[in-house]
């Protein structure tokens, strides 16, 4: 017995419930959006992880002082430094 497998990319098969917003697409058009919201999370998630690892960076410079070494040269650096650490005591 022949085994008839589809030339082509691989599929993924996901559950989801009826009321689901996918379900409301053209099925001829549903394949390509899903395929761009996995593309825009990807994205999302790499963006926001980088994001995370500049903030322990500041964080840690902060620690350690090397933040209080930065000469302040005008009042938008004042207020940089005063967002950023009320960004960081959320």
């Amino acid at each position: 017995m022949a085994s008839h497998k589809r030339k082509g990319n691989p599929q993924l098969q996901v559950r989801l419930p009826r009321e689901h917003w996918i379900w409301e697409i053209d099925p001829k058009m549903r394949s390509l959006d899903v395929q761009k919201a996995l593309d825009f999370y990807r994205r999302y998630h790499d963006a926001w992880e980088e994001v995370r690892a500049n903030l322990e960076e500041i964080k840690q410079l902060i620690a350690c002082g090397a933040a209080g070494s930065i000469k302040e040269k005008d009042e938008t650096d004042n207020r940089l430094f005063e967002t950023l650490d009320k960004f960081l005591n959320i």
